[in-house]
């Protein structure tokens, strides 16, 4: 489980499904969702029934009854002598409408594609801190050093240089120092 900002979770799992598993399976499946408490969920990896095939229609209507959306849309098991024979198997369900695109990767490792996807989020905004001013025509290199070790690896982090295009002896722009990212997503 993730949390977000203002006690958002999102429940990631990785599913497999081996493809000797009984249709069981299905009903396991129904119940560990319904006991699972959840306002955001990811349902992610191999299931082993294939979205493009009327085979997984029971799964499909299960999804259904949860309200997963799947967000994979091209096949993750490809067959390039026979693309008839290509499978999606590989999937991403969820019951939130803030994931805005999914990747498929091929790789020499597997029979399946890598697949990704990525949600939407914002960071948290924090307002810039000035930290000093500098007069390029007095600027002292050593200095300088000093007090950007003063800062700390930790308290520093970002410095952003709004310098104009043409420069002969100007009053060096100001340096802002922004505080680290932090994991607070909305």
């Amino acid at each position: 489980m993730l949390e977000l900002l203002n006690r958002h979770f999102i429940t990631i799992a990785g599913c497999y499904r081996p493809p000797s598993a009984t249709s069981e399976v299905l009903s396991s499946l129904n119940k560990q969702l319904s006991d699972l408490n959840f306002n955001e969920i990811l349902l992610t990896r191999d299931f082993n029934w294939d979205w493009l095939s009327s085979a997984s229609d029971s799964f499909k209507s299960t999804c259904d009854s949860f309200s997963l959306t799947q967000l994979t849309d091209s096949t993750t098991r490809p067959n390039l002598k026979c693309p008839e024979k290509s499978f999606l198997l590989d999937l991403f369900l969820t019951n939130a409408h803030k994931y805005s695109d999914t990747g498929i990767f091929a790789t020499d490792m597997s029979d399946h594609c890598v697949t990704a996807t990525v949600r939407q989020a914002k960071l948290t905004k924090s307002r810039p801190q000035l930290a000093f001013k500098q007069i390029l025509s007095i600027f002292c290199g050593q200095a300088f050093h000093h007090d950007l070790w003063n800062f700390g690896p930790r308290s520093l982090f970002l410095m952003m240089w709004n310098w104009p295009e043409n420069t002969s002896m100007m009053p060096l722009p100001t340096l802002k120092i922004t505080t680290p990212l932090s994991a607070n997503f909305e």
